[in-house]
């Protein structure tokens, strides 16, 4: 068991209270790294907090407060320990797998996939908003200050961009409910029951569209309306336009979280390749 492992059981009761923990790898997390304990027998997951949250927006406050609501509900594990300022995470583990990106886009999934989003978007508010716009602009500025950049000119995708935020602020009209922000097929876990959620880092007070956006980002337009009306009731044009246009906000906010990765702790996953990839798709739709 290495130290900084140590240091954070030293600090959560239950832990140093333990007769017998087992640490072992765990896959998973491209901003932090995970390791699955078993402490006398039970199972948890421990999300050791990686250092590039501040650069990423990720705020651990915010974070803490959304994943202890959610799971108070039981759409997101039950937490053991949350570790400020650093983020360090343990929770129980939930048996359950993510679906395929196939699985993903099958009715039953998506009728699940609503009802959690629903329940997510009814939880009372807490403090601190999400805003993917000021995240891409602050993510663009550390960017430049580390000599990175998009592949594509950057100037018509902020014209895009804004256009969108301030359509968006008078369709909502100050309306804003606690959000996941990250809901892409790989954050949840299916237990053929329940579909919960996973990494809550970027929760927060935001736009329901954007988190449904996120969901149907990789779907067909027949699926993105079925999640419509499985969500609201019904798939009406305007909330078939506000789904493509956070298709666009979605994309921008995951190219820059890309942009910033480059470079850092080796987890295997083609940084470059998405940032080039999800470039060239926003372009082709400006």
């Amino acid at each position: 068991m290495d130290a900084q492992i140590q240091q954070i059981f030293s600090r959560v009761p239950a832990c140093r209270q333990a007769r017998d923990i087992v640490v072992e790898p765990q896959a998973g997390g491209y901003t932090n790294a995970n390791r699955l304990l078993v402490i006398d027998g039970e199972r948890y997951v421990l999300r050791i907090g990686g250092e590039n949250a501040g650069p990423l927006g990720i705020d651990r406050r915010r974070e803490r407060d959304a994943l202890l609501a959610a799971s108070g509900i039981g759409v997101a594990p039950e937490v053991l320990a949350f570790l400020l300022p650093e983020g360090h995470l343990i929770t129980r583990h939930i048996e359950g797998r993510a679906p395929t990106r196939q699985e993903f886009q099958q009715p039953d999934v998506i009728r699940r996939v609503a009802r959690t989003m629903r329940r997510v978007h009814a939880l009372p508010p807490i403090e601190g908003g999400f805003s993917p716009y000021r995240d891409v602009e602050r993510r663009l500025e550390k960017a430049r200050e580390r000599g990175l950049s998009l592949p594509v000119p950057v100037e018509p995708l902020l014209e895009r961009l804004y256009q969108i935020e301030e359509c968006r602020k008078k369709v909502l009209n100050g309306r804003r409910v606690l959000c996941h922000n990250d809901p892409f097929d790989n954050n949840f876990l299916d237990d053929g029951q329940t579909m919960r959620l996973l990494d809550w880092e970027f929760a927060g007070m935001g736009d329901p569209f954007y988190d449904l956006a996120s969901v149907a980002h990789f779907f067909p337009a027949d699926k993105k309306a079925f999640l419509l009306e499985c969500y609201l009731g019904q798939a009406a044009p305007a909330d078939i336009e506000a789904m493509d246009q956070m298709w666009f906000v979605v994309s921008f906010w995951n190219v820059t979280w890309a942009l910033l990765q480059q470079g850092g702790e080796d987890t295997g996953f083609d940084y470059a390749g998405m940032v080039r990839r999800v470039s060239a798709r926003m372009q082709e739709r400006l």
